[in-house]
């Protein structure tokens, strides 16, 4: 009897162990959701003092890993022109240990914002650098979107346009606006158009500014 109340004690202790780690993973889970809509949310309203402070409550109390905290604070300062302090958070994404798919996302989604922060100061060299660096990852990692892989290209074609690399950014223009293309496969949104519609765009005023008329006249085409 004692060692069949042993056991029946053992095993429901361990039931109670899978119920409570369940629950933690779920609550883990609805956390991070919760406080990414709320975080989006202030960014979607402008509130990118409000947005930097509830980034640091929410690390604090474990609402947010280093790596997301970084980006959302990268996200607040560029939007109030702190281009330098973004960068500053950006690099920190990029210079962080990548493990899940998440912070994938998260990288790439902070190589983008600081692709575009090195190209609008015009440092081609370091853009071209950032860009083709997380180009490559995604080609090792198998799972760079076409979105991600576009503004990437896009990012690159820019810096060689602009460093006098013209045969090579039509190149990558032109991989970029096939990766755009793939977006509207199956899934012809009016997100997914306006994506499209505004790379090509880019693309054409990249010409325009650095006076290649013909080559923009081909992209309004």
């Amino acid at each position: 009897m004692s060692s069949t109340y042993r056991a029946a004690a053992v095993l429901s202790a361990l039931v109670l162990m899978m119920v409570s780690c369940n629950q933690n993973k779920q609550l883990s889970a609805y956390r991070a959701t919760n406080t990414d809509s709320i975080l989006f949310e202030l960014g979607r309203a402008q509130e990118y003092e409000k947005l930097l402070a509830y980034t640091d409550s929410f690390e604090r109390t474990g609402g947010l890993t280093e790596i997301d905290a970084n980006r959302w604070r990268g996200v607040a300062c560029n939007h109030l022109g702190q281009q330098r302090q973004a960068e500053y958070y950006y690099k920190k994404v990029i210079d962080a240990d990548i493990h899940t798919d998440h912070d994938k996302n998260i990288y790439f989604k902070s190589v983008r914002r600081l692709a575009e922060i090195l190209v609008k100061r015009g440092e081609y060299e370091d853009g071209i650098r950032v860009a083709m660096e997380a180009v490559k990852k995604g080609e090792e990692w198998g799972d760079n979107s076409p979105k991600d892989h576009a503004i990437m290209l896009k990012a690159i074609g820019c810096c060689q346009l602009n460093l006098g690399h013209i045969n090579e950014a039509a190149k990558s223009y032109e991989t970029a606006y096939q990766d755009y293309l793939k977006l509207l496969v199956g899934n012809d949104t009016i997100r997914q158009l306006n994506d499209a519609i505004m790379g090509a765009n880019d693309i054409t005023l990249d010409y325009i500014n650095t006076r290649h008329f013909a080559e923009a006249l081909m992209w309004t085409e």
